[in-house]
């Protein structure tokens, strides 16, 4: 029992901290496609100060949508399901999510040794 409120309370943070993250991942998306024309520019600079993230699961292979699937899993108690969408994600995206991912995995396999 007391290792299932562990995993519940670690899994709280994670969830907040992807939160955060995943406002991060998409705010570098969009500066790292930022093109030379001005109004793109301008364009690009809005979306990094008024960066707005999908809270319900949405579908497409954007990475809007695979955030927003990945936080309906985290956010349901569906872990395997996290983990499977991130390799949706591009390599770039999962490389800022290394050390998230890296707590996910380490939930996950607390929680499969509980379940054996």
């Amino acid at each position: 029992k007391k290792k299932t409120i562990e995993i519940g309370q670690e899994l709280l943070i994670l969830i907040e901290e992807f939160t955060e993250l995943s406002y991060y991942v998409l705010k570098n998306e969009i500066k790292s496609n930022e093109k030379r024309d001005w109004k793109e520019w301008i364009t690009s600079y809005l979306n990094t100060v008024f960066i707005s993230r999908s809270t319900k699961p949405i579908d497409g292979d954007h990475t809007d949508a695979i955030l927003s699937r990945i936080d309906h899993a985290l956010r349901t108690g569906k872990l395997d399901a996290a983990k499977n969408e991130l390799s949706s994600l591009p390599l770039e995206t999962r490389t800022l999510m290394k050390e998230w991912i890296r707590k996910l995995e380490k939930i996950i396999e607390m929680e499969d040794k509980i379940n054996k």
